[in-house]
């Protein structure tokens, strides 16, 4: 019946859907408590986003690029054993790897450019992790470790940085010292 409807107990968000629903000409009374009681309420605060440690985000990024590095020389290493033989590796493959090569450095240059887009304020110390990480790791199985971490860590910085500068010049935000703004 109207007015026997208890709005107490309902929270703010189906209060207000009930609001778009009712029809306050043929429910007059609850229509009428239904906005007191919308009234009464404080509006919700707006829930803070759940931000992702640094050390989390490094992980993440660096296990995608990882993961990357390892599913482009297993599909390299099946297209070769089929192209070429299991006979020719791995005298001439390396000869004919520069194609994923290039496209492990697009899908590196994608994952920067996808941190940079969704952490830009933690971009730089994230990168710099993801960088070392990945050039520590990359290093280990080698037999010259340090060369192979110095060109991880050129090639990653690199990549890093071009993705990091691609996505600030493609999304400019207001100055810090907003010295362009106008009144």
């Amino acid at each position: 019946m109207d007015g026997d409807t208890d709005y107490s107990k309902y929270s703010r968000a189906q209060l207000e859907e009930a609001l778009t629903r009712i029809d306050a000409n043929r429910y007059p009374r609850n229509f009428q408590n239904l906005t007191k009681e919308l009234r009464g309420r404080p509006p919700d605060l707006p829930s803070e986003p759940k931000t992702t440690s640094v050390a989390a985000l490094i992980g993440r990024y660096s296990l995608a690029l990882l993961f990357t590095e390892f599913l482009f020389i297993c599909i390299y290493l099946v297209v070769a054993t089929v192209a070429l033989g299991p006979q020719a590796y791995p005298s001439t493959v390396r000869r004919h790897i520069v194609i994923p090569d290039a496209a492990l450095l697009v899908a590196a240059f994608l994952l920067y450019w996808h941190l940079a887009k969704h952490h830009p304020t933690r971009f730089p110390r994230v990168a710099i992790g993801v960088v070392v990480v990945v050039s520590v790791l990359n290093a280990l199985p080698s037999p010259k470790p340090v060369f192979s971490f110095a060109l991880a860590f050129l090639v990653n910085s690199g990549i890093a940085s071009l993705a990091g500068n691609f996505f600030s010049t493609s999304h400019p935000g207001k100055p810090a010292n907003q010295r362009l703004e106008r009144p």
